[in-house]
């Protein structure tokens, strides 16, 4: 294992790279040019001195990055629904979809308790 000497997180795999702030193992190069001693570098992770920012939390930093990947999967799915719905749109040339049934078809609702056009699925959509 090994302290990250950019944000100060303990390290336990064998990678090179931080896990928490993606920095390289050892590219501090500010400590590197004013010689510190080793005895200083070896300094517990969680000990810092008061000028330097605390360890990231990670599983704030991990729900942060979950809410962003929910956000940009909900736009994803939104513009795939978009790409169904104008393919069921092209595919409807005498646009029977196109707009709700009227109430004077009185056998249509009947038959159809929850009638939907192409309107209403463009405004749930929208809606999200």
């Amino acid at each position: 294992s090994w302290c990250c000497d950019k944000c100060g997180i303990k390290n336990v795999s064998s990678s090179v790279k931080c896990g928490a702030c993606q920095g390289w193992k050892g590219d501090n190069e500010e400590e590197e040019l004013q010689n510190i001693s080793n005895t200083s570098r070896l300094r517990s992770c969680t000990a810092k001195s008061g000028d330097e920012e605390p360890p990231i939390d990670r599983h704030s930093l991990a729900l942060k990055h979950k809410e962003e990947a929910d956000e940009l999967s909900q736009k994803c799915l939104t513009i795939a629904c978009c790409g169904i719905l104008a393919g069921m749109i092209r595919r409807d040339p005498m646009r029977l979809f196109a707009e709700p049934v009227k109430k004077e078809v009185a056998e249509y609702h009947k038959m159809i308790k929850d009638p939907i056009d192409f309107g209403k699925i463009k405004e749930k959509i929208v809606a999200n």
